[in-house]
Parts: structure tokens; C-alpha cells; sequence
């Protein structure tokens, strides 16, 4: 955590904003009060005028296609949330001067809904909120909770779990408020450059006022104390903080606890923030999640094999049934540098996996992989790879073929007994309408590989004609130098 001061804040220094703005502050940011819904109601007036919502997700879109089908989203995001209280809330927001189209559209794109929906006639509505927010393009969705900005963004696939993070405080409004305010981030930057500690700390506490849980901020803390009073100061702060926030925010408490464990903390505060993740993993849900990957991760660059293994038994135990949670940990096993100590277990997920989802091909491929890397039964690689192959055989993804393909003719734990396979999903790809020059390559070699000489010049020629209109030059020498192999 002490080095994490420079290289976070300067990320932040130097980084993009995540939405379009003016070289200003926006006068709106996350955490912000949001201004008020003054909106003409073509739907929901009464609602909006008597009891008007505290927690809301406000879509302001155009009239049009794109604004017809982001309505159709709100209803299911309305029942997902229930139990956090979700409303859904939308603005049209037309050009200036037409207000009558707006409300023709209204009245088609809006049967069946029940949810508010209003209209900004004046364009002020757009202005308070999206312009104050420093965005300039429709659609936006923007989520508030008690009255307070929590999230906003484009609506697009992904809005589900930005508004599932806002709502369960995965997300660091600290961090994106520090992002979404330009002037602020460089004037951080400037401090950081100048190694203007107190400066930094002044900073982070007023912001803390704000973002009393942000982890971001909250790191930033550690690091100035410590600078300033010295590491027990620093220390005896965070054990009487974390319990707390523990409670408030535990995917902070979390991120703190992980960022300790990776320092040179000494032996009792690395127990004490251990406990804090082994508490946290003992509760409910998404937190739970984190914390158990956290310690998994934990002891796992430790090279404390039986422990890591322990954490994940248990975690599979208690949330093998949360699809996300069990992908996430046998990924985590799998890209581990010691994943030889977890072999037997991921075997045990995957196919734990496969059986409960006969269509989660990324089960099967991993399973493929497993004992493919990992253990040295032929037949049951080869049982294995047949299955995955099944499922690639009603695929539509060229890139989930191509990497099957090309991974049983080139590596070397596989060999002849492999390349019937690989022709099958060679076929399959060319099945295919558009084939990009790479994959047409590895489907040549599966041909040359297979006898077929004739079909693997056919279609190296191919990539070779594609590589030359794409005038891609380290392409055309290797699919030459293929050819040449083949005709040889």
C-alpha cells in the first residue's frame, strides 16, 4: 500500500475520462445530490407529483429505434432490483421544436409499460443532467439512490452489472469521481509529482468527507499517515476502520485487506486483516464471493496449496449453484502458477459444470484442458477432446474452432492421434461465410496434416490472397513460406 500512492493516482493523472467532457469540472459528479425531474409526464404523473421514487434508474434517450428498444430493458431491470427498491424512470428528449413527433412515438414505443416516462419539452431536463454531468450524446442512463448520483454511463449490455455493482457498493464513487473531475485529478497529479505529502493528505480528507468508504481514498489515507505519523499511527486507524467499514462497505473492506496482505505489514496486522476477509467470507452473497477469491488468491502466492484448496471447497460448497462465482474460481485455479496442485479439483468443478449446463462450452474446453495439461491418461484426453469437439461442432464462434484446431496440430503433448479431430473442426469452419486469412491457415494445415494436400494448398492460397488485400506483409511471407511446405 505504500507504493500504491504514485502509481494509482497517477493512472488517474494521466488516464482518459470514461465519458465525454469539458476540459471543466463538470458542475455534476458521482455522490453528487441530483438536481430535480422536471419533466412533463406522459405517463405516471400522479406517482411522480405524491410519492416520487429515492432509488431510480433514469434513462434520458431520443425518439427512435435505438430509444424504443432501450425502453423494453427497463422492466426486467425493474424486477431484478426489487428488492433494492428500483424504479425505472425515462425522458425523451427530443430535438428543439419537436415535442408533437416525441409524443407520437411515446404513444406507439410505449404500450404495455407501466413504468414513468416524460418528456422534455425546453431541453432543460437534458441540460440539468446529462449536460451538468459533462455528457453530451443520448441515450444515458443514469442511477440514483437517496437522492444522491451513484452511477451513469451509456446503456448498453453491460448496464445490468454497472447498476448491480452501484447498488451492492462494489463500485468506487471515490475513484470515479476522482476520473470524472479533470481539474481535480491534475491538480493530484502536480501534489503527487512535487511529493507534496501534506498536500496529498489534505486532499484524500476532504474527498474522505465525501466518499467516507472509498477504497481508492481510503488507501491514499494509509499511505499519507504513514508518511506523516509514522506506520503504527497508520496501523492502529485501520483496525479500528476496517470493522466498521466491514459492515458499510465490505467490498472496501476487502480491497484493504487484500492491499495490506501484499505489503510489508507486519505479522499481526496481516492476521488481523486475514480475519477480516475469512469474516466477510462467512457472509451472503457478492461480498462473500470477493472475500473467498481474495484469500484464495492469498494463499495461493503463498504456495500454501492445502489452504488455497481449502478456501476453494468451500467456496464451491456454499455457491457452487452462482454460475459467475464458479466460473471466476475455477478460472483463478486454472491461471494460477501452481494450477499442478489444483488439477484434481478443477477437474472436479468441470465437471461438475458440464453436467449441470450441457451448453457451458467453456466447461468443456477447460475440462479438455485439464487433463490435456495436467494428467497423463491418453484415453481420458482423448474422451475429453471428442466431447469438446461435439459441442465446437454446433458453434458459431470461429474463434472458439480456430483455437481447437490449431492447438491439436501444434502442440506437442498432442500428435496423429489428435489430427482426425482437428480436421472435423477444420470442415466446420469452413462452413462458414467471412473467414479471416489466420483461420483459413490453420484450417490448411489441418488438411496437410491429414493427407489432403490438395484441399491445404486450396485453402493457404486463399489466406494468402486475403493477407495481400490487407497488404498485412508479415502475413503474406508466412502463408508463402506454408505453401511452398505444402507443395513440396
Amino acid at each position: 500500500m505504500h507504493s500504491s500512492l504514485p502509481s494509482l493516482c497517477l493512472t488517474l493523472f494521466l488516464s482518459t475520462p470514461l465519458l465525454a467532457q469539458k476540459p471543466e469540472d463538470p458542475a455534476l459528479s458521482y455522490g453528487d445530490k441530483a438536481p430535480p425531474l422536471a419533466a412533463t409526464w406522459l405517463r405516471g404523473s400522479k406517482t411522480m407529483k405524491k410519492s416520487p421514487p429515492k432509488t431510480y434508474l433514469l434513462l434520458l434517450l431520443a425518439p427512435g429505434e435505438e430509444g424504443k428498444a432501450l425502453l423494453r430493458t427497463l422492466p426486467p431491470l425493474e424486477k431484478r432490483f426489487k428488492a433494492e427498491s428500483l424504479r425505472a424512470l425515462a425522458i425523451l428528449c427530443p430535438e428543439k421544436g419537436k415535442a408533437g413527433p416525441a409524443r407520437a412515438f411515446f404513444r406507439k414505443a410505449a404500450k404495455g409499460l407501466r413504468f414513468p416516462i416524460g418528456l422534455d419539452k425546453a431541453g432543460d431536463l437534458r441540460k440539468n443532467w446529462a449536460g451538468a454531468l459533462g455528457v453530451e450524446e443520448l441515450p444515458l442512463a443514469i442511477l440514483v439512490r437517496d437522492g444522491r448520483i451513484q452511477w451513469f454511463g451509456k446503456p448498453d449490455e453491460e448496464l445490468v452489472y454497472q447498476v448491480e455493482d452501484a447498488l451492492d457498493g462494489s463500485l468506487d464513487l471515490g475513484q470515479l469521481w476522482l476520473i470524472h473531475n479533470k481539474a481535480q485529478r491534475i491538480a493530484l497529479g502536480k501534489m503527487i509529482l512535487r511529493k507534496d505529502i501534506k498536500g496529498v493528505a489534505a486532499f484524500v480528507d476532504k474527498l474522505l468527507k465525501k466518499f467516507p468508504t472509498s477504497k481508492f481514498f481510503l488507501a491514499q489515507k494509509h499511505y499519507t499517515l504513514s508518511k506523516l505519523e509514522g506506520r503504527e499511527k497508520a496501523d492502529a486507524f485501520f483496525r479500528k476502520l476496517l470493522p466498521k467499514l466491514k459492515r458499510k462497505n465490505p467490498f472496501a473492506a476487502i480491497k484493504l485487506a487484500q492491499e495490506y496482505l501484499g505489503i510489508r505489514a507486519s505479522d499481526e496486522m496481516k492476521a488481523f486483516m486475514l480475519g477480516i476477509l475469512e469474516a466477510i467470507g462467512k457472509t451472503k452473497g457478492k461480498p462473500a464471493h470477493e472475500a473467498l477469491l481474495a484469500l484464495l488468491s492469498h494463499w495461493d502466492r503463498k504456495q500454501e496449496s492445502p489452504k488455497a484448496i481449502s478456501v476453494a471447497e468451500a467456496g464451491f460448497k456454499r455457491f457452487k449453484t452462482n454460475d459467475y462465482f464458479l466460473k471466476r474460481l475455477c478460472a483463478k485455479l486454472f491461471n494460477s502458477k501452481h494450477a499442478q496442485a489444483y488439477r484434481s479439483l478443477l477437474k472436479k468443478f468441470m465437471d461438475y459444470r458440464a453436467k449441470k449446463d450441457p451448453n457451458d462450452i467453456e466447461a468443456f474446453r477447460t475440462g479438455f484442458e485439464i487433463a490435456a495439461f495436467f494428467f497423463d491418461d491418453k484415453a481420458e484426453q482423448m474422451k475429453r477432446a471428442k466431447a469438446y469437439a461435439a459441442k465446437l461442432d454446433k458453434q458459431e464462434n470461429l474463434e472458439h474452432l480456430n483455437g481447437f484446431v490449431w492447438m491439436l496440430l501444434t502442440e506437442d503433448r498432442f500428435g496423429p492421434d489428435y489430427y482426425p479431430l482437428a480436421l472435423m473442426g477444420a470442415k466446420r469452419i469452413l462452413e462458414f461465410k467471412e473467414i479471416p486469412a489466420f483461420i483459413l491457415d490453420s484450417a490448411a494445415l489441418a488438411f496437410f496434416k491429414n493427407g489432403d494436400k490438395k484441399k491445404a494448398i486450396e485453402l493457404e492460397e486463399k489466406a494468402l490472397a486475403l493477407a495481400k488485400k490487407e497488404g498485412n506483409e508479415k502475413a503474406i511471407k508466412g502463408y508463402t513460406q506454408t505453401l511452398e511446405k505444402f507443395r513440396k
